[in-house]
């Protein structure tokens, strides 16, 4: 699913929670949603940037960078407390 229609690889060590994406992509396009609630720039005014998130608690998979990259081309700053579960997250992000 994650590389037929986003091409994003992904590999998730055993022992760790499968995320369900669709209500993962659901979460993220709610934010997309919210944040268009800012008011424009004028015309005279550069456009934002796109978004900064931290994710806390990332997991395995770093699933809300991934999409949220891949999908929206926001920025992410993640944090994972488990060194195992934080290593696949890189891994993931790398690949």
């Amino acid at each position: 699913l994650l590389w037929q229609h986003f091409g994003l690889r992904w590999r998730l060590p055993a022992g760790h929670l499968c995320p369900p994406v669709p209500s993962r992509i659901n979460y993220l396009l709610w934010l997309e949603d919210l944040l268009r609630l800012r008011p424009s720039p004028r015309a005279d005014e550069q456009a934002p940037p796109p978004p900064l998130v931290l994710d806390i608690g990332t997991g395995a998979s770093a699933i809300y960078p991934l999409l949220g990259s891949a999908l929206l081309g926001w920025r992410f700053i993640a944090s994972e407390i488990d060194e195992a579960a934080a290593e696949a997250a890189r891994a993931n992000v790398a690949l």
